[in-house]
């Protein structure tokens, strides 16, 4: 099985705290049609997915206004195997220009490639005591309304599966947005983030 989970994390994208429920799947989303939608992407929210070398791609899916602002970000866990990974990330949507980053898009709309930085931006999470490299973090403004979906994939899918460069995380969105159920589930996503990270 692969887990994968949109959970609370306190300070990941800063000093604040971002919550959504944690989610076990048997399959990551790993296609445009099986993207997992996202009801307001101005909420934060973070995604863990092990990553299956036949299908290494996590997609969201959401819908947007002309002129909205989405934060974006992809990170992963600090582990020696991972030091040298650097996924892709893209935009998907309309407005936006053609292109093709190597895997299916969904038809007639473009793709903005977000490229990671030179250096990732190193990341303590206190509540689960996790540490991850923050590859790609972007503001964007959406060009045009409709629905957008936004992806990771590993450039070289090849690579990734010989490398064992196998999980990562998407985070979208900054508003805090959290309820008492949350704080009662902290222990069970506190667990599920240090095993994600492989801290024991």
């Amino acid at each position: 099985m692969v887990l994968a989970g949109l959970v609370l994390l306190v300070g990941v994208l800063g000093p604040r705290a971002f919550a959504h429920n944690l989610i076990t799947s048997e399959t990551a989303p790993s296609t445009w049609g099986s993207a997992i939608s996202i009801d307001d992407p101005t909420v934060s929210r973070v995604f863990y997915s092990s990553l299956d070398p036949a299908r290494p791609q996590t997609w969201f899916r959401f819908r947007g206004t002309a002129g909205d602002r989405v934060y974006l970000g992809t990170g992963v866990p600090v582990l020696e195997r991972l030091s040298g990974f650097r996924p892709l990330s893209a935009l998907v949507g309309p407005g936006l220009p053609p292109g093709d980053p190597g895997f299916e898009l969904p038809p007639g709309l473009g793709v903005q490639v977000l490229a990671p930085g030179s250096s990732p931006r190193e990341f303590h999470e206190g509540v689960t005591g996790t540490d991850s490299w923050i590859v790609m973090e972007e503001t964007v403004t959406l060009p045009a309304t409709g629905e957008y979906w936004f992806v990771t994939s590993p450039s070289d899918p090849a690579e990734a599966a010989a490398r064992q460069w196998d999980k990562l995380w998407m985070a979208i969105g900054t508003k805090e947005r959290f309820g008492l159920g949350d704080i009662f589930r902290l222990p069970s996503i506190r667990r599920f983030v240090r095993v994600f990270h492989e801290v024991r």
